[in-house]
């Protein structure tokens, strides 16, 4: 919607408002329901935001990008064949029996058991035979390869999958490293993480705003996964001694992984034309989600093969299954010893050692979002922005007296490639 109801230009500041509204408050809100309530109510909390929302959505006008035609039945039938449910209903399995073998994998069942192997083969044939129907459907196809094959979108979509995946499963942990490291509550372990979520609420509106005033969107990307990669190996140093100065200081380097978080976006949208926008962020938007849920899955499995090996080791009269039980709840894990035991130590420093090996991960995340920042471009949109201006007011010059534009005007233009006509109604197929 940003894009429809701000200028090009202060559409990188706008989405980092938007966006950094939720990431301020998620934190905080979450962690008070989870400790006065319920965990539950992270979750029941969405289904009276989502019915305000939708109304909102409902009675307001967004305007489009784009000429559309008009709805109707019509339209719906055409479409619905467009959306490639054949290409969907082979990927969905696909994710699906992907992920529950990862977890199985690492949990009750073994990287040997059957089902687990199972489960990796036909994750795997599905994802051939999905892959050779896409290529089939060729344009239509649920991933856009015309738009992947260039460079700056599959940079871009790079960029965005492992930033996005490094920030969610990052926040994920490190609360659980202040309440079952620090000992503190769901509520505190959400204030201690303010230094990384302030940091990166200003570091993304600044950056947007600077976009929007030099034109230039790589130099924050790179410099987001710079930071990003060396705060993460930071944090993978903490343990129960880490002083407050330099959790502190660390989370406020991580945070400037917010300079990059929109810049995937804005890369695209000046990479492909107006009409190709829609789709290829989209597509971003797809992989952003799919990474960040198959790198949660991964962090999981690494903090919890980590535990067991770790309490087994440093605090043997603990079951790793008791460890794994507890989550990281502060009471819970303290629990699990009696009071004063000295094995208190290496129980903590075994949850440490867990999430430091999740960090290691986000270290190689954060160096592949780096190394992708190269390939998005060095473009200015403040340029193109301008030339794009200048088109559409030559484009509007070409509107006859009736309101309708002119057919052979438009098509040596190159904005359109077929033209269809209702009256004074004008639209691109």
């Amino acid at each position: 919607m940003a894009p429809s109801t701000s200028s090009q230009e202060q559409c990188p500041c706008t989405n980092g408002l938007y966006l950094q509204t939720g990431i301020v408050l998620g934190p905080l809100i979450g962690g008070a329901l989870t400790q006065y309530a319920s965990w539950r109510w992270c979750f029941y909390i969405n289904l009276p935001i989502g019915v305000v929302s939708s109304l909102f959505l409902f009675f307001t006008h967004v305007p489009e990008e784009t000429l559309k035609p008009p709805f109707s039945l019509a339209l719906l039938r055409r479409i619905i064949p467009e959306l490639d449910l054949t290409g969907f209903a082979l990927f969905a399995p696909t994710t699906v029996m992907f992920l529950v073998a990862l977890h199985g994998g690492s949990t009750e069942h073994g990287w040997s058991s059957p089902i687990v192997i199972g489960l990796f083969a036909a994750s795997g044939a599905t994802l051939v035979v999905f892959s050779v129907w896409e290529w089939h459907v060729g344009e239509k196809s649920l991933i856009p390869f015309h738009l992947i094959k260039s460079r700056r979108v599959w940079a871009s979509a790079m960029q965005s999958t492992t930033l996005f995946s490094l920030n969610y499963v990052g926040v994920n942990y490190v609360p659980i490293y202040f309440q079952a490291v620090k000992g503190v509550g769901p509520s505190l372990s959400g204030v201690y993480m303010l230094p990384s979520i302030l940091t990166q609420l200003l570091s993304l509106v600044i950056s947007g705003a600077l976009v929007t005033r030099i034109g230039y969107y790589l130099p924050f990307s790179v410099i987001s996964g710079a930071t990003s990669t060396v705060a993460c190996g930071l944090i993978s140093t903490w343990n129960p001694n880490t002083l407050t100065a330099a959790w502190i200081g660390h989370q406020i380097l991580f945070g400037l992984r917010g300079l990059g978080l929109q810049m995937s976006v804005i890369s695209v949208q000046n990479a492909v034309t107006p009409a190709q926008s829609p789709s290829a962020i989209a597509f971003l938007l797809f992989v952003e989600n799919l990474a960040s849920a198959i790198f949660t899955v991964v962090g999981n499995v690494i903090f919890t093969q980590t535990l067991e090996r770790q309490v087994s080791i440093l605090a043997p009269s603990v079951s790793p299954a008791a460890a794994l039980a507890v989550g990281g709840s502060a009471e819970a894990v303290r629990g699990l010893l009696p009071p004063g035991s000295p094995e208190l130590h290496g129980l903590l420093l075994a949850f440490s050692d867990s999430i430091n090996a999740v960090f290691y991960l986000l270290v190689a995340l954060g160096a592949v979002s780096f190394a992708a920042s190269w390939g998005m471009g060095w473009v200015n949109v403040r340029k193109k922005a301008t030339e794009q201006d200048g088109s559409e007011g030559v484009v509007e010059s070409s509107r006859g007296s009736d309101g309708v534009y002119d057919d052979t005007f438009l098509k040596q233009f190159g904005l359109m490639t077929t033209l269809q006509r209702d009256k004074n109604h004008i639209w691109v197929r």
